[in-house]
């Protein structure tokens, strides 16, 4: 089930699928980034999502998720890429830089990465990848 899990959240990470789709970039993206994108869209500028209107903010967005393989799928693929920055296990420094760092407003993590006791109270938006 895993596997299946992550082929719906980073298709181009399933070699197979990969080489059959190799060069038709929109196959090898998740649609779960298109929505990450509007759900930004509508965080940034204001706007409506699924009929939920969402107000204009300012505010620190993240985004996660649990397997390993997605966070970095998302990262490569929102529009935003340019306000945000990649966590994983091994690099407490994005933390202290999305925190920190008024230009950078996105983080996207494993949820492993995100450990008790990290403050997290800068994001004024959670996007939970997968459930």
């Amino acid at each position: 089930m895993a596997q299946v899990e992550i082929f719906v959240n980073a298709p181009e990470s399933n070699a197979a699928f990969f080489k059959q789709y190799e060069g038709d970039e929109e196959a090898l993206i998740s649609p779960k980034v298109n929505k990450i994108n509007e759900i930004l869209d509508a965080h940034f500028r204001g706007g409506t999502v699924d009929g939920n209107k969402i107000a204009k903010s300012d505010g620190k967005v993240i985004i996660f998720s649990y397997n390993r393989a997605v966070s970095p799928h998302i990262f490569s693929h929102i529009k935003y890429k340019n306000l945000a920055i990649h966590m994983t296990a091994q690099d407490e420094d994005a933390l202290a830089i999305w925190q920190n760092d008024p230009k950078c407003m996105i983080l996207v993590a494993d949820e492993e990465s995100i450990r008790e006791g990290n403050n997290m109270q800068a994001a004024t938006r959670m996007i939970r990848v997968q459930t």
